[in-house]
């Protein structure tokens, strides 16, 4: 292990023990979810790990990532998860996304501002993106988006979504992915 990793692996360790050591127990007994808890990573740039500098991230790679996540893990598997999961629309959109999405929506994710959400899984075909049953059609500048997504992991509290919908053929070639921001019109969040 590098000296830089092995400061992430205990910079993970000291915040972890610090930010969801004494509460943890409590919260998943009650299926409580803190996003101040993920902000706090955030500031310590731990939310951001593989994203671009450019971008509020660190610009290191995935392995440093993961030894970050496993020793939050160590502490909670739940916000380990959540972190991992709100990284999920950072690296979709640092790799499709415009240049103005990218400097929309990166950075508050990298910086742990914003919680992200991946919209993928439907109660027929759970991840199957092939058999998608989610529509996208086409409304002048817009598209509309008419279908339910399930088992979507922080869904209920992110600011920034990629949701997966078919603009296209059956099959995988016909799916398209979508920013939706939390309070967009038309979209509701359970629980």
């Amino acid at each position: 292990m590098s000296e830089e990793q092995r400061a992430i692996k205990d910079l993970a360790a000291k915040a972890a023990l610090q930010h969801i050591g004494d509460i943890v127990e409590k919260d998943e007994a009650d299926a409580r979810f803190r996003p101040e808890i993920i902000q706090e990573f955030g500031k310590l740039g731990l939310t951001g790990i593989p994203t671009p500098a450019e971008y509020d991230g660190a610009g290191l790679g995935y392995l440093e990532y993961a030894i970050a996540l496993e020793e939050i893990a160590a502490h909670s598997v739940a916000y380990a998860v959540s972190i991992a999961v709100s990284g999920l629309p950072q690296v979709i959109l640092n790799i499709f996304g415009s240049d103005e999405q990218k400097k929309k929506y990166i950075p508050p994710l990298a910086r742990g501002e914003h919680i992200g959400a991946f919209g993928l899984s439907e109660s027929h075909s759970g991840s199957d993106a092939g058999a998608m049953k989610t529509r996208a059609v086409k409304n002048g500048a817009e598209y509309i988006l008419n279908g339910t997504k399930l088992w979507i992991t922080q869904g209920n509290v992110a600011e920034t979504m990629i949701v997966f919908a078919r603009t296209g053929e059956d099959g995988p070639k016909g799916v398209s992915a979508f920013i939706v921001e939390k309070g967009t019109r038309g979209f509701r969040a359970g629980k």
